[in-house]
Parts: C-alpha cells; structure tokens; sequence
C-alpha cells in the first residue's frame, strides 16, 4: 500500500528515530515502568539528537520539520513505551 502521508525523508527519519527508541528507550522500558519514572537523561539525549525540537524553525535552534516528523517520532517512542504484546509498528 502506498503512503500517502510520509515522503522518503520522513520515513528515513523515522527510522533513524526507531533505532533510537530500539537502542536506548526500550530495553529499560520495564524498569522505568516499574519505578514510575523516566530519567532526564532520555529527554537531555533525544535534545541532543534534535527530536525534541522537530517542529521549531530553524532560526530558533529547531530541526525545520513539518507536523508529520513530529507524529513519526511519537508512534515510534509510544510503540516502545506500549506493552510488547499490543506493539504496533507503522
């Protein structure tokens, strides 16, 4: 099936962001549940590799990306914070 709402440079970032999620989210995904808390060091990391700033012009220290990068990067990071049996990837 064609996709109709993300161009190539979405889904190449979407995957650059899964392997993220895959590499330092959801092997402590468990723990943090656990302990009802999500370290500040996830937030400081993902800061860094400019995911939280997606959707801020790049004038302003943000990546330039439309509304679209933002909703790739979230079903990626809710797909890792998803119990594993009801995972779902996009």
């Amino acid at each position: 099936m064609e996709d109709l709402f993300f161009s190539d440079e979405h889904k190449a970032l979407r995957q650059t962001i899964r392997q993220f999620v895959e590499r330092e989210i959801t092997p402590h995904v468990d723990r943090w549940e656990e302990e009802g808390d999500l370290p500040n060091a996830v937030f400081r990391r993902m800061g860094e590799l400019g995911y939280l700033g997606l959707r801020f012009p790049e004038a302003y220290g943000g990546e330039g990306w439309d509304y679209m990068a933002a909703i790739a990067r979230t079903e990626e990071i809710i797909s890792a914070c998803t119990p594993r049996w009801r995972r779902r990837r996009f």
